[in-house]
């Protein structure tokens, strides 16, 4: 695990407390919404049951809700130690774009909030990703981009070995 993915647990931990919440919802309705008899059919039922329509989705409800609540109560406190690095995290630029990122929202996003430009908001996370890495002992993620003196380089070289060292400065 790099410093990137452990941010990015930030956005699954969210997502499965609200596929959870959803699926609760979702049993509570079914048990909300059980018909009553049809006498417009035949029901041919050999032994009457004995439980009510609503009764199994409203327990298998109940049971979810109480293994969501055990699951729920680690996923905040995983949640914690992630806005807790985030905080660690000494510029307050580079920490907005983190927490911006890390609730959801994509570059484009931040960058229109911001109000600054993607490529800003690039560097910063990667900036982020390094001091996080500091912080949590995550190894980095591989780097987007390649610095600009190296890429400069490369491309001076490469021009100098098709126009000849002649044409060219150093």
């Amino acid at each position: 695990m790099n410093s990137k993915q452990f941010l990015e647990q930030a956005i699954a931990l969210e997502d499965g407390i609200r596929s959870r919440l959803e699926e609760i919802r979702k049993f509570r309705l079914l048990a909300e919404d059980t018909g009553a008899i049809r006498y417009d059919r035949d029901n041919v039922q050999t032994q009457r049951s004995m439980n009510a329509p609503f009764e199994s989705p409203l327990i298998t409800a109940e049971d979810l809700e109480r293994d969501a609540k055990t699951e729920i109560r680690e996923i905040w406190i995983r949640l914690g130690e992630i806005r807790a690095v985030i905080a660690g995290v000494e510029d307050m630029n580079v920490q907005n774009v983190l927490r911006q990122r890390y609730i959801g929202k994509t570059p484009d996003e931040i960058a229109a909030k911001l109000r600054i430009s993607k490529s800003t908001v690039l560097r910063r996370l990667e900036d982020g990703y390094h001091e996080v890495s500091l912080i949590t002992g995550y190894p980095e993620p591989p780097k987007m981009r390649m610095p600009a003196r190296p890429r400069h380089t490369i491309a001076r070289q490469m021009l100098k070995e098709v126009y000849g060292n002649d044409n060219l400065q150093s």
